[in-house]
């Protein structure tokens, strides 16, 4: 978060001299591949919720029918 303003002062003269489609794209393409880098580290895949047991059954409930209110 501390590299964005540098990053958005960057971005203008950059756009600039290679074209906003070619920017655009470098970016998209960027987001890509540190995606998948990230994904690539096995905690990040396996993250689990630490409050709720990973082998606990998930029981279905019937949905209570909600009443009228009107008189």
């Amino acid at each position: 978060m501390a590299f964005l303003p540098a990053g958005y002062a960057i971005a203008g003269p950059v756009a600039d001299a290679i074209g906003i489609s070619t920017s655009l794209w470098i970016g998209a393409a960027w987001i890509v591949i540190t995606t998948a880098v990230v994904l690539t580290v096995r905690d990040v895949r396996d993250v689990r919720r630490d409050d709720y047991p990973a082998d606990a059954s998930i029981e279905a409930r019937p949905a209570t029918p909600v009443e009228s209110s009107t008189s």
